[in-house]
């Protein structure tokens, strides 16, 4: 992205700040609302302790290495969640138990 925003800025002879910018816009649309969804995952499990680490890491054993590929680029899209849901029933138990417990304070 940022070497095609540079390259069209050299064609069209405007190198200005205005015209650069493009590439974060660009950026942003692309990255900014799967880098914001893995900062709020990773402020809140930051404060799991041992035993929480343990029972939370045992989930990931029912991923299939792409699945936890993907979560690890997150690349955290809706259809990506539905198939692994579909595909790991005891997710969707496990989220809808932390859902009630949210909700429940």
């Amino acid at each position: 992205m940022a070497g095609a925003t540079a390259a069209e800025a050299v064609r069209s002879g405007d190198v200005s700040k205005g015209f650069l910018s493009r590439y974060e816009r660009q950026w942003n649309s692309k990255h900014a609302r799967n880098l914001r969804i893995a900062h709020e995952i990773n402020k809140r499990i930051s404060f799991w302790d041992d035993a929480k680490w343990d029972r939370r890491t045992e989930l990931l054993k029912m991923f299939t290495p792409e699945q936890f590929a993907e979560a690890l680029k997150t690349n955290l899209t809706g259809a990506w969640a539905a198939k692994l849901v579909w595909s790991n029933p005891r997710l969707l138990k496990e989220g809808v138990r932390k859902l009630a417990e949210l909700a429940l304070g």
